[in-house]
């Protein structure tokens, strides 16, 4: 019985080609950007945890996009550190 070499000279041949996918990405270098496909929560729609919580407690605002600034450029909700100017 005579078996095949692969490219590296070693025996095989039962082994399924490797194959990579490159995904395309939505825009290019020069395109214009569309932010549309991304929901964008109000600003101070996520609450602000403790400053001494366990970090186990703020795991899920690692999952989301936290605005702080409203569309007047100021913070708001429970992110509003009450600091004067």
């Amino acid at each position: 019985m005579v078996r095949a070499r692969t490219e590296t000279g070693k025996q095989g041949g039962n082994l399924p080609p490797l194959s990579l996918h490159v995904p395309e990405p939505p825009y290019r270098p020069g395109d214009a950007v569309d932010y549309s496909h991304l929901v964008i929560p109000p600003a101070g729609a996520q609450p602000r945890p403790d400053e001494s919580c366990a970090a186990a407690e703020t795991h899920p605002l690692c999952l989301d996009l936290i605005r702080v600034l409203g569309e007047d450029h100021r913070a708001v909700g429970p992110w509003d550190p009450k600091l004067d100017p």
